[in-house]
């Protein structure tokens, strides 16, 4: 959840474009994260997001909320049925959070070329969920 100040976000469409999501006054921009996406077993798709460069100063003021480090996230038995079989292995909450920050900063991203910080064995590549894993698969 966030509250940008300016425009600047831009969201991946179901086609795989990246599309302007300007700021609304006095509203909340609302994100599905991986782990809803992986316990809902892709019926809620994680939102693939970036800021691009603007002009003008741009805020925007985050909330995130997560399970506890050790929860295992997989799809919930409601939405894994014989024609939707489960598409996500077991995740842990925090080694899943742990693993797509050090991939993001730079300073972690150093660190793990380096050799001085270790990824978990588990962690998954950045963009793993949302849609820009689906447009990867599609072509």
């Amino acid at each position: 959840m966030l509250l940008p100040t300016a425009p600047g976000l831009e969201v991946m469409n179901g086609a795989g474009e990246w599309i302007d999501a300007p700021p609304v006054e006095d509203a909340f921009v609302i994100n599905i994260g991986d782990l809803l996406e992986a316990w809902t077993n892709g019926t809620f798709i994680a939102t693939s997001h970036r800021v691009r460069k603007v002009a003008e100063e741009r805020y925007s003021f985050p909330f995130f909320a997560t399970c506890d480090y050790h929860t295992v996230v997989a799809p919930l038995d409601k939405f894994v049925t014989p024609e939707q079989p489960a598409k996500f292995t077991p995740i842990v909450s925090g080694d899943h959070l742990l693993s797509q920050t050090a991939q993001t900063f730079a300073y972690l991203k150093r660190r793990v070329a380096e050799g001085t910080f270790k990824l978990p064995d588990s962690a998954l590549a950045l963009s793993s969920f949302g849609q820009e894993a689906r447009s990867r698969k599609a072509g």
